[in-house]
């Protein structure tokens, strides 16, 4: 299963990645500060629509690789703060909250043998290629991040993965993002 994001409607991306564990023991990779740290963001989730999300991202944490921030990300140097509203909580099920304002995005866990499918759907994009590319690749990025540290594996340095996936989709997007 390539987990290449695809665009299945306009302004929307999703990305299916199949994960080690039950729904259970995943859903803490989406619900709980210390392990949602580890791959995408801490902060703390009010669990309940409704509720308020608070997004502390840290880079530069997410791998023990050195990494310098790209200078077009500079502003990112010392992290980033994101506050966000829940929309839906199910779980160990689905999850999904805003995003930047106007986009959501979604996480529906489902079962698949001894692992968990993990499907990851961010609507409200718009349709500016620079915007969809660069979601696609920060997207893909985290969930690189993830998909290592559930798998044992050393986690890949953030903006090095991120700059190769943007190229990716960069290439991609002239063919949709759909390969």
């Amino acid at each position: 299963m390539g987990k290449h994001g695809k665009l299945i409607a306009p302004g929307t991306l999703q990305f299916k990645v199949l994960l080690p564990g039950n729904t259970e023991d995943l859903w803490e990779y989406l619900t709980k500060s210390g392990k949602r740290g580890q791959w995408l963001a801490s902060g703390k989730l009010e669990e309940r629509a409704g509720g308020k999300l608070t997004l502390h991202f840290q880079h530069n944490l997410l791998s023990d690789e050195e990494d310098p921030v790209p200078e077009k990300f500079s502003q990112y140097e010392d992290g980033d703060t994101m506050e966000a509203r829940v929309l839906l909580v199910e779980p160990p099920k689905q999850l999904s909250y805003t995003w930047a304002g106007d986009s959501e995005v979604s996480f529906e866990l489902l079962p698949k043998e001894d692992n968990a499918l993990l499907i990851l759907t961010h609507k409200g994009l718009g349709e500016e290629p620079e915007t969809l590319i660069g979601v696609a690749a920060g997207w893909h990025t985290h969930l690189d991040i993830l998909e290592s540290k559930l798998w044992g594996k050393k986690a890949p340095a953030f903006w090095k993965t991120y700059e190769k996936h943007e190229q990716d989709y960069k290439e991609r997007f002239d063919k949709n993002l759909e390969k």
